[in-house]
This record gives C-alpha cells, structure tokens and sequence, in this order.
C-alpha cells in the first residue's frame, strides 16, 4: 500500500512522483520481485490495505485495494497481470470514505465470496473541519492530532456476489447497518458450523 500527500489527492496530475501500491512476486529463493507496474495495479488515492480472494472462481487469486477515496477490485488475469474492474462490479466508495479494512467470504454459502467493507471516517479534503475542531486532551493538555475525533464515522457496506462479476451492496437487507458510524479499521470473517 502507499501513503500520499494532501496535494497529490487533491491534484494528481501535478504531482512528479505520485506515491503507488506495490505488488511483489515471491521468487522461492527467499527474495521477492517488484511487479507493480508490469501487474498494473499502481494504484491511485491513498492505499490503506488489501484482501486477496478468487471472487469470480476462476483460480486466480484477485486483489480488493481498499483507500481513502476509491476502492479497486483487480481481477487477476492469469498471466501475471491485473485488470480494475471496480466500475462493473459496483464495489468503489465514495471519494470522501476512508476505508479502513476489508474481508472477503461467503456468507450465504452460495460459492461466491462476498465482500465486506469497514468504513474508517467520511473525510472531504476540500472542506476539512475548522482546526480547532478535533481536540481531546490528553493529560489534561488539549492535544490537536486526535486520530479521527471530531470527524464523522463512515458507513460500512456488505456486496453481495452475484456470480456474475457483480457485486450488490446488501448492507440494509442483511441487517448489518453501522448505525453509530464507528471508525470501522479492521474485518474478521469467521466459518461457524451448526451442530
């Protein structure tokens, strides 16, 4: 994943070394290869994480960037190259969600991995809040870096697979809204078994 910078978010294109994700083949020999660009999954916005699942079944391990700013789906090729297929498979956020963590698995049991998605804040960089805004204090000093307090929770969001190469966001039909918008930064899945 990549960090970046408030400038290259809010002009990319006037920005000479725009951060990028990386992606490095394991070599078997203790040392990896950097095929990041060969792969074609740079990126773009600021990468916070990734998941690995083969969503449309067809063998090959696919990769779900999730940023501040735009998610990316990239459907493994099969040939050592990735294609973003975030459009058609509807699994983008909005420009102003940071999404802290994802997770695949398939929790309809219907042999398509599904997709959850843990909103991190709701942020727009062109109308930050007032710098006095988030404060806390911290032994008993009024500190100004306080993480994400004093700015708004992001919603999480639950795709369903529809087999097909698309996702549909189920979040309200399966009854998992994040109705507090807490500062979603991590999903776990888990496989219960009934007895």
């Amino acid at each position: 994943m990549n960090g970046s910078t408030i400038e290259n978010l809010l002009q990319p294109s006037q920005v000479k070394h725009r951060p990028h994700n990386y992606l490095f083949r394991n070599n078997g020999d203790g040392t990896f290869t950097d095929v990041t660009r060969q792969a074609g999954v740079e990126g773009h916005g600021w990468g916070f994480g990734a998941v690995a699942a083969d969503y449309n079944n067809d063998g090959f391990q696919d990769l779900y960037v999730y940023n501040y700013g735009p998610n990316i789906l990239y459907r493994n090729n099969g040939d050592g190259t990735f294609t973003d297929v975030t459009v058609e498979a509807g699994v983008a956020a909005p420009h102003q969600i940071w999404s802290g963590g994802a997770a695949f698995g398939d929790f309809d049991n219907d042999g398509f991995v599904d997709l959850y998605v843990a909103g991190h804040i709701d942020f727009d960089l062109r109308h930050p809040p007032q710098p006095a805004q988030p404060t806390c204090t911290y032994r008993n000093k009024v500190m100004q870096a306080c993480g994400p307090r004093g700015l708004k929770g992001a919603p999480d969001v639950l795709y369903h697979n529809n087999g097909d190469g698309s996702f549909t966001d189920v979040t309200e039909k399966a009854g998992v809204i994040d109705k507090n918008l807490g500062y979603g930064f991590s999903v776990l899945t888990t496989t219960a078994k009934t007895m």
